[in-house]
């Protein structure tokens, strides 16, 4: 599910990794190596350096594909929480209002096939897994509760002089202080499949901003169906650049909020 992909890609209060090339001063969970690059071991202080740098540009491009769903280009502006995304069979649109879906399959199945928009609202995980797409917009997200720095080394990515982190999610943890019920369900449909622990890989550049991330999602029975583990990679691009996202018109929205529509 990519609730849980999002969810993964985050870290906590402590920090491991005491092993890795670069040694924290006792009072601090940061250090600079000799490329300049900023690298930390406490996952606190990685938190509250992404929050503050995406906050200041405020907007990015967020690309994500998983080896089992086409890929997703999003325009995202955290500051406000909106967010709108295209894919070769579907768009999603993130305002105020709701979680809005364009998908001419979804259409037909809800019962209006005019009707291409539809807005999310009941409680099947189909439709908590698209509301969850929310929280890419949430940069407290990108490292979150539950997580742990378990080791980070230094990586080109595209050119680009990165950090790369590798981080442990206790999933106890996050469900406990989630605050979305969809996320604490999220989670707690993972510690029904027996997984308490979840990895990720975080890469952050020069500037202190998320460019990549990659989340394992392990292999679940979802109402019956197996779900095989899955590979989500996302990448970051175009900090601080104009985003446009438009919520759909009213006469061309259907609710969503059909308990029987497939997973």
């Amino acid at each position: 599910m990519l609730a849980l992909s999002a969810a993964a890609l985050a870290a906590a209060l402590t920090a491991c990794g005491q092993d890795s090339s670069s040694s924290p001063t006792p009072d601090s969970g940061q250090s600079e190596n000799s490329s300049g690059l900023q690298q930390f071991t406490d996952a606190q202080e990685l938190a509250n350096t992404i929050v503050t740098k995406g906050s200041e540009k405020g907007t990015a491009k967020v690309t994500w594909e998983a080896n089992s769903q086409p890929g997703m280009e999003c325009q995202v502006d955290f500051n406000s929480g909106l967010m709108a995304c295209t894919s070769e069979v579907q768009e999603v649109v993130i305002t105020d209002n709701g979680t809005y879906i364009k998908s001419p399959e979804l259409a037909r199945i809800a019962g209006d096939p005019s009707k291409e928009w539809l807005r999310t609202g009941g409680e099947n995980p189909m439709e908590q897994q698209y509301d969850e797409l929310g929280s890419l917009t949430d940069l407290n997200e990108v490292v979150g509760s539950g997580t742990t720095i378990a080791n980070s080394t230094e990586e080109q990515v595209d050119g680009q002089n990165t950090v790369r982190y590798e981080l442990v999610t206790d999933v106890q943890q996050a469900a406990a202080e989630a605050e979305s019920e969809a996320a604490k369900n999220s989670y707690q449909l993972l510690l029904d499949n027996g997984v308490t622990e979840l990895k990720s890989t975080l890469w952050i550049g020069e500037d202190g901003l998320p460019v990549k991330a990659e989340a394992v999602n392990p292999a679940m029975n979802v109402m019956g169906r197996e779900i095989p583990e899955t590979t989500v990679t996302m990448t970051y691009s175009d900090w601080g650049a104009p985003v446009q996202i438009t919520e759909p018109p009213a006469d061309q929205v259907q609710e969503m909020n059909t308990p029987s529509m497939p997973n």
